[in-house]
């Protein structure tokens, strides 16, 4: 890796994305870090549920090549993390639980959140 370049990819999670769309700026998020977004499957599924953001988040899957990932099912690090920050009173969702859990035992992966 050169100086200056970074190989972390970047979790989005469901409010990120809704912001973007609420704000008609949707196509612009891919362009703050190119080539650095992910998606994780429970924050798709989560998305899914809104139908008006559907179309609009499979088109910006697609159109911007945003990596997909399976939550991993089987580690066992992953699912105690994400069933400790669901379970919270911090009103953290599916997906969120999901990013930040992940990205914990993934060095290469980074989340926020709000």
């Amino acid at each position: 890796m050169s100086k200056g370049e970074d190989k972390t990819k970047i979790l989005l999670d469901a409010d990120v994305i809704i912001n973007f769309i609420n704000g008609n700026k949707l196509s612009l998020l891919a362009k703050i870090f190119p080539n650095r977004f992910c998606i994780i499957d429970r924050v798709k599924k989560e998305l899914s549920k809104r139908n008006s953001a559907k179309i609009l988040v499979d088109n910006f899957i697609q159109t911007e090549n945003i990596e997909e990932i399976s939550f991993p099912d089987t580690d066992y690090e992953i699912l105690r993390e994400y069933s400790i920050l669901v379970s919270t009173d911090y009103g953290l969702g599916d997906g969120e639980s999901a990013c930040l859990a992940y990205a914990r035992f993934r060095a290469s992966y980074i989340s926020s959140s709000n």
